[in-house]
C-alpha cells in the first residue's frame, strides 16, 4: 500500500513500497485528508511523461483506490484535486517538479 496525506494543499507520501510494473493494477493508495477537504469530491491524478489519468475518490477524508493499469515502468507524479458544491477548486501543490511526491515503478524479474 502507499499512503499519503493530504493537508491543506500539501500531499506528502507516508508508506512507500516496491512497485513492479505487472502489479500496477493491485496496488493499494490509501489517501487522508486533512478536515478542510471534507465534503469535497476528490479525485487523485497520476502524472508519467505526457500521459495523465484520473481516479475519482469520493468525498471520505479516507479514500482508496487502485494504481491505474495503464501505468509504465518509469516514475509518475501523484496529486489531488477537489470539487466543493458551489464549483470551487481546492489543489495540491508543488513548488517545484522535483519535490512533486513521486512513486518508481520496476520492471519486473522473469
Amino acid at each position: 500500500m502507499l499512503k499519503f496525506c493530504i493537508y491543506g494543499q500539501k500531499i506528502e507520501l507516508i508508506n512507500r513500497q516496491t512497485i513492479a510494473d505487472q502489479q500496477i493494477c493491485f496496488v493499494d493508495m490509501c489517501f487522508l485528508f486533512s478536515p478542510d477537504w471534507e465534503q469535497l469530491d476528490k479525485t487523485a491524478q497520476f502524472a508519467q511523461g505526457e500521459k495523465t489519468y484520473n481516479v475519482h475518490l469520493g468525498t471520505d477524508n479516507v479514500c482508496h483506490c487502485l494504481l491505474p493499469a495503464e501505468l509504465q515502468t518509469g516514475c509518475v507524479s501523484v496529486s489531488v484535486f477537489g470539487y466543493a458544491v458551489d464549483g470551487s477548486v481546492r489543489a495540491t501543490y508543488f513548488t517545484s517538479p522535483t519535490n512533486a511526491p513521486t512513486v518508481p515503478i520496476i520492471p519486473t524479474l522473469l
